[in-house]
């Protein structure tokens, strides 16, 4: 079982392209956390996290700063629970390598997975939507907005396409009908099919028929970017 302690301020990048080029552990600090007193819920004692099933790792992080951000470890946390008796918690369905966003977050603000110097790729477009994903499910509404933030920044900088058909799919699996990520990815995609006309929608035609709901929220982004000429299937 590999240790993951937070204790020591090291915050191993997991992403291939992101170890290449920095540290998070050298990453900015969002200022506002320190000035909304972040630094005091650093002081309290820890509990044990355990996440993955065949690559369990243990994660020691400040109980005030998971109760803090998450409701779903508020809950678990507070009362009689067995995981307040016993200070730790198992989380054998989720990734530790995402986790490892996810508490980097919380202590410092940020989500460090783009880097301006990286070409952005679907791999970085899908690592945003896992974090999604565990956020939603840890009930950690500001993490869930900030990679909001991230993949908005992304559109603005893309020079690929970073969504494809498996991860639009991937999306309405995994989320809500009035999911914000959905409205999002819809959103990123309108922005890089605007130029492209009929060239590019082509490869989501299966998305307008498997998918309910996707062909009226593509549209309306493009609405909203003013594109008022475009071939999109049928859309019930």
């Amino acid at each position: 079982m590999a240790f993951f302690s937070l204790a020591s301020h090291t915050y191993p990048a997991t992403s291939a392209e992101y170890l290449e080029s920095a540290n998070p552990s050298t990453h900015r600090v969002n200022i506002g956390y320190i000035i909304n007193g972040w630094s005091s819920m650093l002081s309290g004692p820890s509990v044990s996290v355990y996440v993955g099933a065949a690559d369990r790792t243990l994660f020691s992080v400040p109980k005030a700063l998971l109760c803090h951000h998450s409701a779903y470890f508020q809950g678990a946390f507070s009362g009689h629970f067995v995981e307040s008796v016993n200070n730790e918690i198992t989380l054998s369905d989720e990734s530790p390598e995402v986790f490892k966003y996810v508490v980097f977050w919380m202590h410092r603000g940020l989500v460090p997975v783009m880097q301006r110097n990286i070409p952005i790729t679907k791999a970085t477009c899908f690592l945003l939507c896992r974090i999604y994903y565990l956020a939603d499910m840890l009930q950690i509404q500001g993490l869930m907005h900030a990679v909001l933030a991230e993949l908005r920044e992304m559109w603005d900088h893309q020079k690929s396409q970073p969504i494809d058909m498996e991860l639009v799919m991937d999306v309405w699996a995994r989320t809500s009908e009035a999911s914000m990520l959905r409205t999002e990815i819809c959103r990123g995609l309108a922005a890089w099919l605007k130029e492209r006309r009929d060239h590019g929608i082509r490869e989501f035609e299966p998305c307008f028929t498997q998918i309910p709901g996707f062909g009226v929220l593509l549209m309306e982004q493009f609405r909203a970017l003013a594109v008022v000429q475009i071939f999109v299937p049928d859309v019930d």
